[in-house]
């Protein structure tokens, strides 16, 4: 996305991967991302703050 106006522009570029084929690096690298970070959520309601300290 990019945006000017007069001289001056500003452009934004994201690198958050929506949607890959299941079999490709892409999916992988987010599914194992995304599954730590449920993982340490699950602990830190179901252990409170001692989660949060062995992260």
């Amino acid at each position: 996305m990019s945006v000017s106006m007069g001289g001056l522009g500003v452009s934004y570029e994201a690198k958050e991967v929506l949607a890959a084929p299941l079999a490709s690096k892409d999916f992988e690298e987010r599914f194992v991302r995304d599954s730590h970070i449920i993982n340490v959520l699950i602990k830190e309601v179901t252990l409170g703050a001692k989660a949060k300290n062995s992260i």
